[in-house]
């Protein structure tokens, strides 16, 4: 009976040794996507405020910088560390930048802005590109009206990649595009060619 007991034992130590490590590795994941999807929300939240302030004031001069503004005063959820670059562009019917490259590639041209995080200052810096805001069609009833479009790339830094076989880092990166607000009949093809 001694005996039996002993050998329960080493086998319960065994399979111990066994799940332990395992059910480890699963709350680790657990925990790491949690952090990744909290942050991918909050991005995806982010850029919708830049771009609902941004859809706002059509023919605005300063309507890049107050979503940029926005958006930085949003992204306080985030460690100021992990962001990198914002975009303010006209967006087409898939909600991509039309005079631009993917947005991933920095091709930012025309009627697109590009700004870049300064951490020390918190707020974005522009870097290239130009939006004209006097070139914005907001007309009621005009097809060639327009949409814009923000994007915010971050850098999500994962807890435990070794363990979960991730990538040490991984990026979000989130858009959110929105009609500009009818301008009046009056305001409406002032400029616009």
């Amino acid at each position: 009976m001694h005996r039996l007991r002993h050998e329960q034992r080493g086998a319960v130590a065994v399979e111990a040794a066994l799940i332990v490590p395992l059910l480890l590795i699963i709350l680790f994941g657990i925990i790491d996507s949690a952090l990744y999807l909290r942050d991918a929300a909050a991005v995806s939240s982010v850029v919708r405020h830049g771009a609902r302030i941004a859809s706002a004031e059509p023919r605005r001069v300063g309507f890049v910088a107050d979503a940029a503004d926005a958006v930085a005063s949003a992204v306080t959820v985030l460690d100021s560390n992990v962001i990198d670059e914002l975009w303010v562009y006209q967006a087409d019917s898939h909600g991509t930048p039309v005079y631009s490259g993917a947005l991933s590639d920095g091709g930012c041209v025309a009627r697109c802005v590009r700004l870049r995080w300064n951490a020390t200052a918190s707020r974005f810096d522009p870097v290239g590109g130009d939006w004209n805001s006097v070139l914005v069609n907001a007309c009621v009833g005009d097809p060639s009206a327009m949409s814009v479009g923000v994007y915010l790339r971050v850098r999500h830094p994962m807890l435990f990649p070794m363990l979960t076989g991730s990538l040490p880092i991984r990026i979000i990166g989130e858009r959110a595009v929105m009609h500009f607000e009818p301008l009046p009949t009056r305001n409406c093809g002032v400029g616009l060619r």
